[in-house]
């Protein structure tokens, strides 16, 4: 039998988390990391002997739906189309199109209310005016109540669920020309944006109910129910509550303490010492999380994702309502201002945000995908979201104030950010965020990531390239820190040329600003200064150690699917006689144990399209069982498709599953086999397949279907494959999962 190897990069991650290579550095946390978690598990064992602060967060729940699935495609949801030209809107330049879009969406949110599954808020190509002077002119701009209100309602909002915001390409271009002028004028961080997302309170969803908030805190906040159990950060998913009663099985809660305690807060920011001047911490230590609800056993309440903060049960922990709004994109398109100014950083509020592009707040489950940000001064802000994904995001044109801002989120995954515009502050977190990652990102070398102060905890800044520059990370002096713990740099580029820092503070001892407390630095490359300044330096009482836990270099390219890979690889399949498992939903990894992951190729995203599509298994040449479950619709009239298959053809071919020109699924061995019928419904089919001896069987949804005495052909070296054989020969179409090989 011949031996294949694992080359691919999911394969890699698979062995990584089985069998990680024991040199190493001094601290290598990935090492660590997998050191700390309980067996079969992704979570941390709460018993671990290894110091807390050797052990990274846990990100790999960031994402749409936490990771377990990816982006939908729009078309197979079956939602309605409502297209904005069939309300008015049109590409004459000059006309204002404002009306018509919001036209638009009231239609498919009254769809939606009446029972409608979805719907789409399509753009077809072409230059939509969304801010005209028209528009502009029918504004309120005086100080007052009515002022301000009409102010704030120059934005385009959707507030319902299950809507996508949709373009036929970035030529669907949604064009502001005039900006928008400050709700309170006397504030500049109260700009409009062109585009509000998400739940509205002066147009609620109908479908996102309230709920009491009677329990008190000793700090005074208002809980559904407090939390009475005691959790090490990352060690669970699940906590016990005070009383259950008002809580089911898919709400989404926000799990948020604020303490005033001065032990608490000295903890926050240990080594460091609380300033005086750090108004809002010094208030108190604010922390939130948004969870979705799985299960619920008496009191005992279980989360789809686990606990980033230590939780404690002195009652300042508790579950507050969540009102957030499910599946919503927004795709395929351009937002474009008419920001030509030279940029200066507080100037106004037409400079900090006059020309804002898109506000998504109180948003879970939904994504941004294949859209450019130009020339405006303040991008996307992303704001009490949860379980969001952001991916292939461009920012060009002018630069402004902001690209990125995740914002008192959780679990949001931003990938495959470019910033080109070079915004003054580039793709970072703020306000409580915590659990996020941004990965993938690019930045001018002259600026630095925002870290806006007031209290985000525990995110992730990995394979970024831009410049590591002082000035950049946002936050008033009163909102510091920039971060407290547990913010991960893991194979970052500094492309700065700044020679004139010798080594980088995270805690500046010459300025009021840059405050971030005991990050990690893992695989820092270009740095162009000398290490990291030393806690000493920044307060002479403290010890002579560097203010970030520093790793030089790791092998682990993306901690996010490193551990990602873990989680999908941690649980295993037992059974007698097992050779191997693989679920091939979003993995190829051998969840036997036995180290026999996948290789995926032709680019397999979990469905077979009958064009060499596969996933190799390893050379197995024996078995006594397979079990499968398969799913097809449609098949090829002119050859077979192989669905499993051991050989490229039929003949000398150990043992393959196919469908054949007529759509019938078989089992087969050397070109002899078992016919079941044609099984192209669409659902979901479980087939077992025996071997003894010379008796080949079949059975399909638990029924026997027949045997047939077949002769044995030699052993080859031809890998066992899924969805095609090794050379393409036989193609199947559909999807397969939970293959299990036994001897």
């Amino acid at each position: 039998m011949k031996n294949f190897p694992n080359k691919t990069l999911v394969s890699a991650l698979c062995a990584i988390a089985s069998t990680f290579p024991l040199q190493g550095y001094a601290n290598d946390f990935w090492y660590t990391y997998l050191e700390s978690r309980s067996e079969q598990s992704d979570l941390r064992d709460p018993n671990t002997n290894i110091s807390d602060d050797k052990i990274l967060a846990n990100y790999s729940y960031a994402g749409y739906q936490f990771s377990n699935q990816g982006i939908p495609d729009v078309d197979s949801l079956e939602y309605r189309t409502f297209d904005v030209t069939d309300f008015g809107a049109d590409i004459k330049l000059g006309q204002s199109d404002k009306q018509a879009v919001r036209d638009t969406i009231a239609a498919a949110e009254k769809y939606i209310d009446a029972g409608g599954s979805g719907a789409i808020i399509y753009f077809p190509n072409g230059i939509y005016d969304l801010n005209t002077q028209a528009d502009i002119a029918l504004l309120d701009m005086s100080d007052t109540a009515v002022g301000r209100k009409s102010r704030a309602n120059a934005s385009i909002k959707l507030s319902r669920g299950n809507m996508i915001l949709r373009g036929e390409s970035k030529q669907s271009i949604l064009y502001m020309d005039k900006h928008l002028d400050l709700v309170y004028p006397s504030k500049m961080w109260t700009s409009p944006y062109l585009f509000e997302i998400g739940y509205n309170y002066d147009n609620r969803d109908p479908r996102v109910k309230g709920v009491s908030q009677k329990k008190v805190s000793p700090s005074g906040e208002r809980f559904i129910t407090d939390i009475i159990s005691a959790h090490p950060r990352h060690s669970t998913r699940s906590v016990r509550v005070g009383d259950s009663s008002l809580l089911k099985v898919g709400q989404w809660v926000q799990l948020s303490r604020f303490d005033p305690r001065e032990e608490t807060i000295a903890k926050a920011l240990s080594p460091y010492k609380l300033d005086g001047k750090w108004g809002l911490i010094k208030k108190g230590l604010r922390s939130q999380e948004y969870h979705q609800i799985t299960a619920i056993d008496g009191e005992q309440i279980t989360f789809a994702a686990p606990i980033h903060h230590e939780i404690q049960s002195d009652g300042y922990w508790g579950l507050k309502k969540a009102t957030l709004v499910e599946n919503v994109g927004i795709e395929n398109l351009t937002i474009q201002g008419n920001w030509q100014a030279k940029f200066k950083h507080h100037l106004s509020g037409v400079h900090d945000g006059g020309w804002s592009a898109l506000r998504i707040s109180r948003v879970a489950n939904g994504w941004l995908r294949n859209v450019d940000i130009v020339d405006v001064n303040q991008g996307i802000t992303v704001v009490n979201g949860a379980a969001m994904t952001l991916k292939d995001i461009k920012f060009t044109g002018n630069p402004g104030h902001l690209s990125l801002d995740i914002n008192s989120s959780t679990h949001v995954l931003a990938r495959d950010i470019d910033d080109q515009a070079e915004h003054w502050h580039a793709a970072g977190f703020s306000h409580k965020a915590a659990g996020n990652v941004i990965s993938g990102s690019t930045h001018s070398e002259k600026r630095f990531h925002n870290l806006h102060a007031n209290m985000p905890y525990s995110n992730l800044i990995e394979n970024s390239k831009g410049g590591w520059n002082y000035g950049f990370m946002g936050g008033s002096e009163g909102s510091q820190p920039n971060h407290l713990k547990h913010l991960v740099f893991w194979n970052v580029t500094n492309t700065a040329q700044n020679d004139e820092i010798d080594k980088w503070a995270f805690m500046r001892h010459d300025s009021k600003y840059g405050r971030v407390i005991m990050p990690y630095v893992v695989g820092l490359n270009g740095a162009g200064f000398n290490g990291f300044e030393s806690q000493q330096r920044y307060d002479a009482s403290l010890a002579n150690v560097p203010q970030a836990h520093i790793q030089p270099v790791t092998d682990i390219v993306s901690l996010y699917d490193a551990q990602l890979m873990q989680r999908r690889c941690a649980k295993h399949v037992t059974g007698d006689g097992l050779v191997g498992a693989w679920s091939l939903v979003q993995s190829v990894c051998d969840l036997s144990g036995n180290g026999l992951h996948g290789q995926a190729y032709g680019d397999y995203q979990g469905s077979f399209n009958g064009s060499g599509q596969r996933v190799e298994l390893g050379d197995i040449d024996h078995f006594s069982r397979i079990e499968l479950e398969f799913k097809y619709e449609t098949w090829s009239t002119k050859k077979a498709g192989f669905a499993l298959s051991k050989g490229n053809y039929g003949t000398q071919n150990p043992f393959y599953i196919q469908v054949n020109k007529q759509g019938v699924i078989s089992a087969r061995v050397n070109g002899q086999g078992v016919n079941a019928g044609i099984y192209a419904d669409g659902n979901w089919h479980k087939l077992v397949m025996h071997l003894n001896g010379n008796l080949l069987s079949l059975h399909i949804n638990g029924h026997f279907i027949g045997s047939k005495e077949v002769v044995l052909p030699e052993q080859n070296d031809i890998p066992l494959s899924v969805g095609s054989p090794v050379k393409g020969t036989y193609p199947f179409i559909g999807e397969i999962k939970n293959v299990h090989v036994f001897q």
